[in-house]
């Protein structure tokens, strides 16, 4: 019969949605000038920014970056890749309600060499009777801020004649020595 009447009270918890981003879907052919650090670069930007679908339309805002496994030029270099789950939008939009877990956090990508200018200057001689010039090299730049390049060359040069003149054309070889 219905003598009674009461509350029945019981706590319960909603636990979060996991959600897993794959880190290597979101990156591919990744390769940068050599620049003396180990931050890749996605097109022009040090970071990637993806969305990902959530609950009921929402979007996770996820931020990849990625780090190569050192400066050096070269090809095939591991990349550890990691991301920043950054934010919710539509639905809810609470990031409180998901915990981001990311899989294939490494890939491989490609440093190339960085390209040097100098300018190779013909020293004027006294005329010798030869076609020998000796070459100087001059206004080294391209170098990236905080490495110290030095140049030493195997240079050979060719007056285009031995007669006395000024302007005269010299041909050279530079075989450039780079260290640093």
């Amino acid at each position: 019969k219905n003598n009674y009447s009461g509350t029945l009270t019981r706590t319960f918890t909603i636990e979060k949605k996991t959600i897993e981003v794959d880190l290597g879907s979101y990156v591919s052919n990744l390769t940068k000038v050599y620049d003396a650090n180990t931050t890749v670069k996605f097109a022009s930007n040090t970071s990637k920014a993806v969305t990902v679908s959530g609950v009921n339309g929402e979007a996770l805002n996820i931020t990849i970056t990625g780090t190569y496994n050192n400066k050096n030029v070269g090809t095939g270099k591991v990349i550890t890749l990691s991301g920043n789950f950054t934010g919710v939008t539509g639905g809810n939009a609470k990031t409180a309600n998901y915990n981001v877990t990311y899989i294939n956090a490494s890939t491989t990508g490609t440093i190339s060499k960085k390209a040097l200018t100098y300018t190779a200057v013909a020293n004027d001689k006294v005329y010798d009777g030869t076609t020998d010039a000796i070459i100087s090299i001059t206004n080294l730049t391209g170098v990236v801020t905080g490495d110290t390049v030095t140049i030493s060359s195997s240079i050979s040069g060719t007056f285009a004649t031995s007669s006395k003149g000024t302007g005269i054309k010299v041909t050279t070889t530079v075989v450039p020595t780079l260290s640093g």
